[in-house]
């Protein structure tokens, strides 16, 4: 629950994966019918919308994922925040 006027501030490298999340359950990440890219930015930003945020900061966030000892992953995530009106 957040107040009118709260701050959520999230990330995510929307990155879909079957054997985490069943597909019905992705925020985009996959191609409609008509073979047309559903992104899930756009996906994120009309589900935020319809529960009354608003995106107010929106930047990349670079990030790294250690596997194991001499393995990582560099990758770079949305950061965004949003406030309930």
């Amino acid at each position: 629950m957040v107040k009118t006027n709260g701050i959520v501030v999230m990330t995510t490298p929307f990155s879909w994966l079957k054997e985490y999340t069943e597909e019905r359950n992705w925020l985009g990440g996959y191609e409609d019918e008509n073979n047309q890219a559903i992104h899930s930015e756009d996906i994120l930003l009309k589900e935020m919308n319809a529960r009354g945020f608003e995106r107010i900061y929106k930047e990349p966030f670079p990030l790294t994922i250690r596997e194991h000892s001499r393995k990582y992953q560099y990758i770079v995530a949305d950061g965004s925040a949003w406030r309930k009106i």
